[in-house]
């Protein structure tokens, strides 16, 4: 592997993400996806990178959009983090999304995902089971704690 192959890697690892945690009445919005490194399926706030030229809230705002199919009426930044500091520069933004509405699914072809909505209460539950990822953990962790789930 060539050193510009490396670097394009790098830059792919240390993009910045956006994800958001969404409500719609009383139930979180998450998303069932093959994630194929792992060879299996997982559950996942919705997220991702943030375009050149895009803010972090642009990008929270079509990330949930694009994945979910459901636009938000309020879109709230809580909480940036550097997820894997060690190997990585990346920030993370987390929002709140709520006041939810009809939108336009648009997925990636590489994308396999269902949307689910739960109660939080079966969210919490299921960390460490379905819920194994850092930015969903995270997400259901320090909403739990702020009393907005």
């Amino acid at each position: 592997m060539g050193q510009d192959n490396k670097n394009k890697r790098l830059d792919t690892i240390d993009r910045d993400v956006s994800a958001v945690i969404a409500k719609r009445g009383d139930k979180l919005v998450m998303l069932r996806q093959w994630r194929p490194v792992l060879g299996k399926e997982l559950v996942e706030i919705p997220a991702g990178h943030i375009d050149d030229g895009e803010s972090p809230e642009e990008a929270a705002a079509r990330e949930l959009e694009e994945e979910t199919g459901y636009r938000c009426g309020r879109l709230d930044r809580v909480l940036a983090f550097h997820p894997i500091p060690g190997t990585s520069r990346k920030t993370l933004f987390l929002f709140t999304a709520e006041e939810l509405g009809p939108g336009e699914q648009s997925l990636d072809e590489d994308e396999e995902l269902e949307v689910i909505e739960w109660p939080p209460e079966k969210a919490l539950a299921e960390i460490g089971r379905s819920i194994v990822d850092a930015k969903s953990i995270v997400a259901l962790l320090f909403m739990e704690k702020s009393g907005w789930i």
